[in-house]
């Protein structure tokens, strides 16, 4: 049985219905990646991706501190939650989600 991991990205406008794929990975893993438009859309894609079977959920360098807590939470703790991080994302103008999505 394969492990599933998910890998979660801002992009302003995405519609993360149509920007997701699985991406091939080595035997016994596979790899969702979907795109989400602001972090209100993250926390439910991350409650799907944790209720559909993820084992983990990592999330790009656009998720600031508050953006991850609030990914993580929306999980609850069911899956564990990682962060790429760096600030100054080039799709958010080089500011952190936390600068554009606000609190």
């Amino acid at each position: 049985m394969a492990v599933r991991f998910a890998y979660m990205y801002l992009a302003a406008g995405a519609d993360s219905k149509v920007h997701r794929c699985e991406v091939p990975a080595p035997e016994g893993v596979e790899l969702e990646v979907v795109a989400v438009p602001n972090y209100q859309a993250a926390e439910a894609m991350a409650h799907e991706l944790a209720a559909s079977g993820a084992k983990m959920i990592e999330l790009c360098a656009g998720f600031g501190h508050e953006g991850a807590c609030k990914v993580a939470n929306a999980v609850g703790g069911s899956v564990p939650v990682g962060v790429v991080r760096f600030d100054g994302l080039p799709v958010l103008d080089y500011k952190s989600g936390d600068t554009v999505f606000g609190k």
